[in-house]
Parts: C-alpha cells; structure tokens; sequence
C-alpha cells in the first residue's frame, strides 16, 4: 500500500530507545521455540512507536532480515484494505 511501508525519516534519533531497541532485536533473534512470536508494541498517543518498529524494520532490512513492513496511520482510513496484499507483494 502507499506510504505504509519503512520509511526512515520516522526512525528514532540516534542514542534514543535504545534499551526497547535492544528488547526488540534480541526478541526477534531468540531461536527459543517457547519465545512468543507476536511482539506488542504498545503505548499512549505520540511516545514513539512508530519510530520504534521504523527504526527496526531499518535495521533487519540493513541486515537482510526483512520481509516485510506495514504500518497502519491513523489519517489512512483504507490502508488496512492492503495489508495482506502488500505483504503477500513483499514476500513473493
């Protein structure tokens, strides 16, 4: 879908959320069978979330890791319409 996919100008600034960029990536590269797969990102209005999953999406598609991205905006009401396809897109 336009506009839903990485997008580098939202990722944290450098030095910043580093102890939930850390959280995050050492998550995804846990091998554990009994890790959940599903990692919740959560929080009130305007804290970063974005910047957060922009600035890991930067980094697994740095390290080749990345299948896909899709993120929802508020603003966008039909975004959602494309969310299996882009990422059926993005995975073929």
């Amino acid at each position: 879908a336009e506009g839903a996919g990485l997008d580098t100008n939202k990722a944290c600034l450098d030095g910043t959320r580093e102890e939930v960029l850390h959280a995050v990536i050492n998550w995804i590269d846990d091998a554990d069978p009994d890790t959940p797969r599903i990692f919740w990102l959560f929080g009130t209005a305007c804290t970063g979330k974005s910047a957060i999953a922009h600035t890991i999406a930067r980094a697994m598609k740095e390290s080749g890791a990345l299948g896909s991205c899709f993120c929802f905006e508020k603003g966008a009401v039909e975004r959602h319409t494309k969310l299996f396809s882009t990422i059926s897109r993005d995975l073929a």
